[in-house]
């Protein structure tokens, strides 16, 4: 089986945290991570055992990886420092990569940081759906407002 690349593990991992954690948590994690100095310390471990958590992202990409092979622990690795730098950057930056979207039905002004739940795809980082942080009701958004998210993830992770 071939493994995914540190990129793709990278932002499977973040997708997946940010759905067990909710908005949020996962914005908390982001904001800590971001006054973090030790590069070895990620505050997700705050709140679940993100080691579940990556194991599940690398199931999902590559079911039954044997993740005591060598190859497997270095992208384990390398795609942990990866996401680490990625909710570093993503809350440094959240003011520059704001994209405001309000929600149709309850008027709340949404933020892919913080507010957006993305039903992830395969080959997408967010499709045209998200869930509403305050009345938690799913709503399509304009292709253009999901595309320009799914770069600013894109951007973060390349610079990571």
């Amino acid at each position: 089986m071939r493994l995914p690349t540190p990129e793709q593990l990278a932002a499977t991992f973040i997708q997946t945290l940010r759905a067990h954690l909710g908005a949020e948590r996962f914005a908390e994690v982001c904001r800590r991570n971001a006054a973090e100095p030790d590069p070895r310390v990620c505050h997700s471990h705050d709140f679940c055992d993100a080691n579940i958590v990556m194991a599940e992202a690398l199931d999902a990409l590559a079911p039954n990886t044997n993740t005591d092979d060598d190859a497997a622990v270095a992208l384990w690795n390398d795609a942990w420092s990866r996401a680490f730098k990625v909710m570093q950057r993503l809350y440094a930056s959240a003011p520059a990569v704001v994209i405001c979207l309000r929600c149709p039905l309850c008027g709340f002004t949404l933020t892919p940081l913080a507010d957006l739940t993305p039903w992830s795809h395969a080959d997408d980082l967010f499709c045209g759906s998200v869930i509403c942080a305050s009345c938690d009701q799913a709503f399509a958004v304009e292709h253009d407002a999901v595309r320009a998210a799914q770069h600013a993830l894109l951007v973060a992770l390349r610079e990571a």
